[in-house]
């Protein structure tokens, strides 16, 4: 009988625990009073005072300081309700520690299932962990959310029949309906295997993305074909943003300057570029016949190609004839094009403004003036000065003493340059081989005007 009672006692006296403890985590309170504050200000002060941490996408939340409120001893809820009033967002304790604020959709339709609903779930990795910020999406819309510290989400506005799709950088993206409710409680991401055995030319062989050590960046065939241009160092230019190229000029044989992660030393310094193992310059690589580029980007490139290295390392692969059980493989690609100057053309076109300017800064350096112009020449030159086109009234070549003096305006940079030039390129590739024998020959025609 005795132990009857114990056992009773101590049932009652566990589960008042575990209400207690229960509602404790769902009825934490705050005191707040602040004024002209914003709500991120709000939330921080809400996660100092209690175990509650918020999840929400950075987009969804304004600057605006414009909230004054001053609650004492206030559950969260209730402070939640008065600050995110008129802000078009919504939020959802998915957990005794964790709140999601997401936006609501600023009409809520009616469709043939009803009223719009919201989801929840909990997305994890394969070994059970929960993923910090993946991303939720409606399908075909701006509707989403991220997931909090513990894996949670919840998504409002989502009906039965739309698509939920799930995406965490280095995993493979999944889709689910709203309605798979036991899906959603554990989506399970797996690891993106494509990413995580890419090959990358390293200088000593091949290795997988995943087994890499150094800093090596990778640029493949297809980023490099997708670009209209010229060279190789014009493909390269903006692929990978630790690498910066500057071109002099923008002629076709122009040099060029590199730098990896800024400039390595006071002396400067130009990374090493390699083809298939010999040093070449960009300029000398037709762009549409490279496989791969990877750039080596740390000091352990100098370890294998020595003191060239040290600004690092440029690796070009280019393509090679593949097995193809004897079939012959012929490719073929062209574009036209316009080219257009990215300089500005507003120079001196009039007469008089260049005698004046060139004459201002040779007297200061020189002490004298450049073009031996009188007074009178230089009124003749002003009373020009508009004239698009020569006036006959105001000849701009005028005969004196046997002499023909010039007071004209002229474009020169126009005249020498056009504005817009045309541009064609085609590039033609017979590719195949066997067991025994593989082969790869291209060939290019670029013409720029």
């Amino acid at each position: 009988m005795n132990r009857n009672l114990n056992l009773k006692f101590l049932i009652v006296v566990w589960l008042m625990s575990f209400f207690c403890l229960y509602a404790q985590a769902q009825d934490q309170t705050v005191s707040i009073n602040v004024k002209n504050a914003s709500l991120r200000q709000v939330f921080k002060e809400i996660e100092k005072q209690t175990s509650y941490r918020f999840s929400y996408r950075d987009a969804i939340i304004d600057s605006r300081n414009d909230i004054s409120v001053s609650f004492k001893a206030t559950p969260v809820p209730r402070v939640l309700d008065a600050v995110l009033q008129g802000r078009n967002l919504s939020y959802s304790i998915v957990s005794k520690n964790s709140i999601v604020v997401t936006d609501i959709l600023s009409t809520v339709s009616q469709t043939r299932t009803g009223q719009r609903a919201k989801v929840s779930g909990r997305v994890l990795d394969e070994q059970g962990e929960p993923l910090i910020g993946a991303t939720v999406m409606l399908k075909g819309s701006s509707n989403g959310t991220v997931t909090d510290y513990d894996g949670y989400f919840t998504l409002q506005n989502v009906e039965n029949d739309d698509l939920l799709e799930i995406s965490y950088i280095g995993f493979a993206s999944q889709t689910f309906k709203a309605n798979d409710g036991d899906k959603l409680s554990n989506i399970i991401l797996k690891e993106d295997k494509r990413v995580l055995s890419e090959v990358v030319v390293v200088g000593y062989g091949s290795q997988k993305r995943a087994n890499l050590t150094g800093a090596v960046a990778t640029i493949s065939s297809d980023d490099i074909n997708n670009r209209p241009v010229a060279s190789a160092a014009g493909a390269l230019q903006g692929a990978d943003p630790a690498v910066n190229l500057t071109f002099n000029s923008g002629s076709m044989d122009s040099d060029y300057s590199i730098d990896i992660r800024g400039v390595a030393s006071v002396n400067g310094g130009t990374p090493l570029v390699l083809c298939d193992g010999m040093e070449v310059s960009l300029n000398q690589i037709n762009p549409n016949d490279i496989e791969s580029i990877s750039v080596l980007k740390d000091a352990s490139a100098s370890a294998i190609y020595g003191a060239k290295a040290s600004s690092g390392v440029i690796l070009i692969t280019t393509k090679s004839g593949k097995d193809s059980d004897g079939k012959v493989n012929v490719s073929y690609n062209g574009r036209y094009a316009w080219r257009k100057n990215t300089t500005s053309t507003d120079f001196i076109t009039t007469g008089y403004d260049h005698v004046n300017i060139v004459n201002q800064f040779y007297n200061v350096y020189q002490g004298k003036l450049m073009w031996g112009y009188t007074g009178e020449d230089l009124d003749m030159l002003e009373a020009r000065k508009n004239d698009k086109t020569e006036d006959p009234s105001r000849p701009w070549a005028i005969d004196k003493d046997g002499k023909l003096y010039f007071y004209s305006n002229f474009d020169w940079y126009n005249y020498f340059y056009k504005t817009t030039r045309p541009e064609q390129e085609h590039n033609l590739s017979v590719t195949g081989g066997n067991k025994k024998v593989n082969y790869f020959i291209s060939g290019r025609f670029l013409e720029c005007r």
